[in-house]
């Protein structure tokens, strides 16, 4: 009997509030994809942007607090 392939791919469950559960429904219904395939996205994007920064030897939680800061004018 052929051995059955393992996964590639690992499934994760998260629990979300009424309110973050409303925002994903509202930007999947945005972006015409289905939940997962939405935070899927999420992640991928955070990934690369976040070896962009490593690579360049900046310090990620530095940058985000400073870019925030900026955004908001403190």
């Amino acid at each position: 009997m052929a051995k059955k392939p393992k996964r590639q791919t690992t499934q994760v469950s998260i629990y979300l509030h009424k309110n973050e559960l409303e925002y994903l429904d509202d930007m999947c219904e945005k972006e015409f994809i289905a939940r997962n395939a939405y935070m899927r996205k999420l992640l991928v994007k955070d990934m690369e942007l976040n070896k962009i920064l490593k690579d360049k030897g900046i310090n990620i939680t530095e940058f985000k607090e400073t870019m925030i800061r900026k955004a908001l004018d403190i």
